[in-house]
């Protein structure tokens, strides 16, 4: 695309940097591979580059796990652009953004824009900053800011002031808010900035530092107030937050599906069904064939039915899990212990979590009559104290670890769903504790606990049952922690290696 008076305009993302403080999300994955809702950081750069700017070649800076970036994107032929990938040097990436600028001097355009590979823009309005410069005049650099009442993300970032749509002084973290706006990491040059920065050797300066004394030079730097929501990923805290941005956006727009695993429940099927039909967008039984007509009931409930043999609740929930439809996925019990409108206290919470446990030990949820007696309780809460401590560093907090109640997105789950091996009911604290494993963010709460409808239990109807159910759920739980930390053992050795 050309912008009036500077030429024909190409793309640069910076995507080298070493990702330090959002470990440990970064210690295998960089930084711009960070995954949210399926798709990973650095492509909502590249579609914006693509479909806003118009752009169809892109120049991708790498150093720190840069290998990964480029197996990852490949050449660009499935975004419909074509990438030229630049290696910097450490020496260049001590420089921070400004060595990755000096690398791409040979690779750009007469103008080019310049985004971070750790950015995240939502309902970007990058088109409209194309129109803003072609009727701005005379401008020797630009960049892109917002309005935000988060004093915290300012300090994270950058602040300007002005004159006009003119930029007087920019500032980078700084210690004093003037104003409410945010710089964001959208920028663009004409070929001239690299006369400007060719003989700077300031180590350690960053790029807004750099405008800035440039600005105090005379340079006219344009400034574009975009209305998009943007989270630049610094920390653990910032990807976090980036993913809660992109869901609080589409809330009301995702799906739900229930999965509820389901052997001669003939009694109670139908209600369950019925119970959550009306409150989600799916309702799939996954039925282990049944003797007792629990499919056809099912089916004439409105639930989607899968009949056919399985290997237990946790081969029967996996199943599930895998032809629901829904971009959240809730799981239930057949048997009407749970209750649907508690759907309303679980799924909310996943605007800002990864993963939301139900727990059946809180006495006061606890139904008269509900198979959840001292025993069963101690022994629920015990199983989730061990995984507490176990995992102490990854701060979850759990009650219960049979539970079936519990909500999740399937985007998070299909990043764990490999290493699930459980067929039974040590499933169910297997889910857990591959959430916990994968540093995702999980909350348990209090859940209805009611007298099964009909029947008895498949795990808990005997002292020996419950003995059987909680040693599978143990020996998975000590087998998980062993490997995690193995795991974990061989990545040091081999960055020592490396």
């Amino acid at each position: 695309m050309d912008i009036k008076g500077i030429g024909t305009l190409t793309g640069a993302i910076l995507a080298a940097g070493r990702g330090t403080r959002a470990r440990p999300y970064t210690s295998v994955c960089p930084k711009p591979l960070l995954e949210i809702e399926g798709f990973r950081v650095i492509e909502s750069s590249i579609t914006i580059m693509r479909d806003k700017l118009g752009i169809s070649e892109i120049c991708i800076v790498v150093n720190h796990l840069g290998n990964r970036i480029k197996d990852f994107l490949g050449n660009g032929e499935r975004y419909g652009v074509s990438f030229n990938f630049v290696d910097i040097t450490e020496e260049q990436l001590d420089e921070g953004i400004i060595g990755g600028l000096k690398a791409l001097r040979p690779h750009v355009g007469d103008a080019f824009v310049v985004m971070l590979g750790d950015e995240l823009y939502i309902d970007s309005d990058h088109d409209k900053m194309l129109s803003f410069l072609e009727n701005a005049g005379d401008w020797d650099m630009a960049l892109m800011y917002n309005e935000t009442l988060r004093i915290s993300e300012i300090r994270k970032n950058y602040s300007l002031e002005f004159d006009g749509h003119w930029v007087t002084s920019v500032k980078e973290k700084p210690e004093q808010i003037v104003n409410d706006f945010m710089g964001l990491g959208t920028f663009v040059f004409s070929k001239e900035i690299f006369e400007l920065i060719k003989d700077h050797h300031r180590q350690g300066q960053h790029l807004v530092d750099f405008i800035n004394t440039c600005i105090e030079k005379g340079l006219k730097v344009l400034g574009f107030r975009s209305g998009c929501k943007y989270v630049n990923i610094n920390d653990r805290y910032d990807f976090k937050y980036a993913k809660y941005t992109y869901r609080n956006e589409r809330f009301d727009d995702y799906k739900i599906s229930v999965v509820i695993p389901a052997y001669n429940e003939a009694g109670s099927i139908k209600y369950v069904v019925k119970d959550f039909i009306d409150r989600v967008d799916e309702v799939l039984v996954v039925d282990n064939v049944s003797a007792d007509g629990t499919a056809n009931i099912a089916r004439q409930a409105g639930a989607k039915v899968i009949s056919m043999p399985l290997k237990g609740y946790g081969d029967a929930l996996r199943r599930g899990i895998a032809a629901a439809s829904g971009e959240i996925i809730v799981l239930t019990e057949a048997d009407g212990t749970f209750i649907g409108k508690d759907i309303d206290y679980l799924v909310p919470l996943l605007r800002d979590t990864d993963a939301v446990f139900g727990s059946r030990t809180h006495r006061e949820f606890i139904g008269i009559n509900a198979n959840m007696g001292l025993l069963l309780r101690t022994g629920n809460r015990l199983f989730g104290y061990i995984i507490t401590l176990l995992w102490y560093d990854r701060r979850c907090h759990f009650t219960d670890v049979g539970c079936t109640y519990r909500a999740f997105w399937k985007s998070t789950y299909d990043q764990i769903e490999d290493r699930l091996i459980g067929v039974g009911p040590e499933f169910s604290p297997e889910l857990m504790v591959e959430f916990v494993n994968a540093y995702m963010r999980v909350l348990e709460i209090p859940v209805n606990y009611l007298e099964r409808c009909l029947g008895e239990s498949k795990f808990s109807k005997s002292l020996l049952h419950n003995a059987h159910t909680a040693l599978k759920m143990l020996k998975l739980i000590l087998i998980k922690r062993v490997r995690s930390w193995w795991s974990n053992l061989l990545f040091l050795f081999r960055a020592e290696r490396a």
